[in-house]
């Protein structure tokens, strides 16, 4: 897999009630080894950076009708899907620098995950809450023919079936959040979408047969989403019994699956960790987004928001003897970005 250049870092602007996209330049992150040991004898510091120039703004439906919240998702590896509290979306493509209307949601989703499978998209809403119906939870987006005899291709949306325990769901039974990881793996005859709950178990979504199955009451060790790495052949996130801030690894071929911790963040004591993403650049490398606070007043709460950007290497070596695979990882550079008037982020 080739070496994916820019992350994007969607937030809110409270300031001009909008949203803001940037791109994260991930390359400026890594060194060749050499040059690295030069510059960098120990580990990297973390250098203090201004956020980007925005690369687009997204303005929602007016917050007197509508909450104005919107939802960001990655389609393939460089467009960007932006949805409103309305279920409405536009895809913007930054190599033309372009936006267009895209297919409307079959329902707007409050905490979407999504996931890049085959070329389609799959979004389903990690909480229920509201009006919504439980039972539209999940849908797709292909790029397929309209059927007209012109055989015309375009992006349509399609509802697919929700996870089997939503009606228990959909009457109070459970947690609000009914996904705590995800991820996708290969089934014997198409990808299947793993969805994990501590109460739940792991449920399995055939995306050829669009049908649901068990696969087991034990659970991914992750938190949010596990990507595959095929350089390293094992998939990576960040570990849930942690809340975000150890790297791990896992070979999801073999059920239950196995947690290898590979780091764990040193961060400092002073900053408190709201949400953390980790996002699979190809090549073994990585880019860790922790988004965090520093209390300046302890008795109003008053805090200042930042988030730091990682540059992280896994490096796989063949053991000896029996003891298999080794993997170690290697820190890279770090920037750290204030937010101001920014409450809520994505990392893509």
């Amino acid at each position: 897999m080739s070496f994916r250049r820019f992350v994007y870092l969607a937030t809110d602007d409270c300031k001009w009630r909008d949203f803001v996209l940037r791109r994260i330049d991930m390359s400026r992150f890594f060194l060749p080894s050499d040059l690295r040991d030069q510059l960098f004898p120990g580990p990297p510091e973390v250098e203090f950076a201004h956020l980007p120039p925005p690369e687009m703004r997204f303005s929602p439906v007016h917050p007197r009708f509508y909450k104005g919240s919107m939802n960001f998702m990655l389609l393939g590896r460089d467009k960007v899907l932006a949805a409103d509290n309305t279920g409405r979306t536009l895809l913007y493509d930054p190599e033309f620098h372009s936006v267009r209307t895209m297919p409307s949601l079959t329902q707007p989703k409050h905490m979407p995950a999504s996931l890049n499978v085959g070329g389609n998209l799959y979004i389903l809403d990690t909480a229920f809450h509201g009006k919504v119906d439980p039972k539209l939870c999940f849908e797709g987006l292909t790029f397929e023919e309209d059927g007209t005899i012109s055989g015309h291709r375009d992006w349509h949306s399609y509802p697919l079936p929700p996870p089997p325990y939503v009606d228990a769901y959909s009457h109070g039974v459970g947690e609000p959040c009914h996904i705590s990881s995800y991820a996708v793996v290969d089934g014997p005859n198409s990808p299947n979408i793993w969805i994990s709950n501590r109460t739940l178990g792991t449920h399995s979504f055939d995306t050829a047969a669009r049908s649901w199955t068990k696969a087991g009451d034990w659970v991914l060790p992750f938190s949010g989403h596990a990507q595959y790495a095929p350089e390293l052949k094992l998939w990576f996130g960040l570990r849930s019994s942690d809340y975000c801030d150890t790297l791990c690894a896992s070979d999801l071929t073999a059920t239950p699956p196995k947690m290898i911790n590979l780091w764990k963040d040193p961060a400092p004591q002073v900053w408190v960790c709201r949400s953390s993403y980790l996002v699979h650049l190809g090549c073994s490398k990585f880019c860790l987004a922790k988004f965090f606070s520093i209390i300046r007043d302890p008795e109003s709460l008053l805090c200042d928001r930042f988030v730091e950007f990682s540059g992280i290497e896994v490096i796989r070596s063949e053991a000896e003897g029996d003891a298999g695979v080794e993997l170690r990882v290697e820190m890279h550079r770090a920037e750290v970005y204030s937010l101001v008037d920014k409450l809520v982020h994505w990392v893509l």
